[in-house]
């Protein structure tokens, strides 16, 4: 099954696949990127530089962070632009074009270091896999981390088979590891394929007579990438506080992720089992040889670390799982051989367009998880392709569709007149209170409590902003279910989605409700 592009040509089945492939890339990353609000996570990575008086401040608020500081030079320079960031779509298209790039550097590289075949199918499994499908769907550091490592590995691979690429390729390669580094430390997996291959190209050309002019440029690219990340994480290292020390330590000694259950979460039905065969089968074909030495070395540290000693490592399995499905590609092609030497005659091409036909299933599945929206999962329960889907709450979600009419919710709330401080209390997430509500017109309070507290003081009253389906998943406020707010209370307004569903109300309380309903 190791046939060149050139003898696919003539092949309408792989044109077809080529086609798709691309369609489903750009559909599943791009459309209603809008839609949602901004969700928990991409809040805290808004930087506006107005808000900074002085490059120092600057410094010392990304020193502050718990990753690299690319995330934030990204939206801190969108804020130039638009300091109020008043589009979700255009400050997410970014990361989703990066994430779309990241798809076509895993394929280049698949294919130049094993085959066409195998990076299709490699390549199918990433652009719908509802995991990355969330990372491009969203403003955070994953698909940059992505489009850095896998455009490193695949430079070098192209400096070892090209002669034109045998001085860019390093540079090219060094330089976009460092950025990636740059953008999380989850980048620091693509180091062990990436020695590989620098062994590699090192054992290559050492004999060679230019020899000495490519170990020039080899100490360079590494010294320039050096400074690039040095730059940052020295002082990084120096500035470490608590803040940055206990989130870290919590992640080694907080329960461990039952990464299966998380990845049935984005991939539900039988994307798990399928994957899972296909991976095994893959196994029983890595070599002793420069493609099997980058894939194992890719494999095996992440593999290790995120299940043994960073236990509760969430969505960054994706260190692990995106090698894994180059792994699954190779199951698949071996699988496709195999039936093709069983059967003879025409069982290539069906067993192609089966795999095709899966891959569909696939895309339309998460078409309906994070692009559909009647209803969203996993806020709702969703029938999708004959499997009831209960969705709920699971540790790390992101990426899924969420629209709570907040940018209406703010307008309301900077509409109101009034001279007195604005106390709102709501069962949803801090940041989204803190972003949608306007902070321009006089003191605004701002609380989250899922209790009523006895220490809350609301001599003029305060606001209650109940929002259907939360992202904080708490279905009730001071005792009372988010259905009985608006049984026992009138709301002042009821903020409605485009299909006319109320998804957040705003209530007004006085003291003296207050005393007599919750006291």
């Amino acid at each position: 099954m190791s046939r060149t592009f050139t003898e696919f040509r003539n092949n309408k089945l792989i044109t077809l696949q080529i086609v798709l492939l691309i369609g489903l890339i750009i559909l599943l990353r791009v459309a209603g990127l809008g839609y949602s609000n901004f969700q928990g996570d991409e809040i805290l990575t808004l930087c506006r530089w107005s808000h900074y008086d002085s490059p120092g401040q600057f410094t010392a608020y990304l020193l502050g962070q718990r990753k690299g500081p690319l995330q934030f030079l990204i939206t801190c320079a969108f804020s130039i632009f638009d300091p109020t960031f008043s589009s979700e779509f255009a400050l997410r298209l970014p990361f989703a074009i990066a994430n779309l790039m990241a798809v076509v550097c895993l394929f280049c590289l698949v294919y130049h270091l094993f085959t066409f075949e195998v990076a299709m199918y490699a390549s199918f499994l990433f652009a719908v896999n509802g995991i990355f499908i969330a990372f491009a769907r969203i403003v955070q550091y994953q698909s940059f981390v992505l489009l850095g490592g896998l455009s490193g590995l695949l430079a070098l691979t192209l400096a070892l088979k090209y002669e034109k690429w045998r001085v860019t390729g390093l540079y090219v390669a060094l330089i976009s590891t460092a950025i990636s580094l740059l953008a999380h430390f989850d980048a620091a997996f693509f180091l062990s394929p990436l020695v590989v291959l620098i062994l590699h190209w090192w054992m290559r050309f050492r004999n060679e007579p230019e020899f000495a002019r490519l170990r020039g440029h080899f100490i360079a690219a590494v010294l320039l990438s050096s400074f690039l990340v040095l730059a940052f994480y020295i002082p990084y290292a120096l500035h470490l506080g608590p803040f940055q020390l206990e989130y870290w330590e919590n992640r080694f000694t907080r329960d461990s992720t039952n990464f299966l259950r998380l990845f049935q979460f984005y991939n539900p039905g039988p994307v798990l089992w399928l994957g899972l065969s296909w991976v095994v089968l893959g196994l029983t074909r890595i070599r002793n040889s420069l493609n099997g030495h980058v894939l194992l070395a890719w494999l095996l540290p992440p593999l290790i670390f995120m299940t043994l000693i960073f236990k509760e490592s969430l969505t960054h399995a994706y260190t692990y799982l995106l090698p894994l499905l180059i792994v699954a590609g190779m199951g698949i092609d071996a699988m496709i051989g195999w039936i093709s030497s069983l059967f003879q005659g025409k069982s290539l091409r069906i067993a192609q367009a089966v795999v095709l036909f899966i891959f569909l299933m696939f895309s339309y599945l998460s078409y309906e998880l994070f692009i559909d929206h009647d209803p969203e999962y996993p806020w709702s329960p969703k029938r999708v392709l004959g499997m009831e889907l209960d969705g709920g709450f699971v540790v790390g979600t992101f990426g899924f569709p969420y629209s709570r009419e907040w940018r209406d919710i703010g307008r309301w709330f900077e509409g109101l007149q009034t001279n007195e401080d604005v106390i709102v209390v709501t069962n949803e997430k801090r940041q989204f209170v803190s972003f949608y509500l306007p902070t321009s017109v006089g003191n605004r309070y701002r609380y989250s409590l899922p209790e009523f507290s006895e220490e809350i003081r609301a001599p003029h009253g305060l606001y209650i902003l109940i929002v259907q389906r939360p992202q904080s998943w708490m279905n009730q406020l001071w005792g009372l279910h988010l259905d009985e707010w608006h049984d026992q209370f009138v709301p002042l307004h009821d903020f409605v989605n485009e299909d006319r569903e109320i998804v957040a109300s705003v209530y007004f309380l006085t003291q003296e409700q207050i005393e007599t309903e919750f006291h």
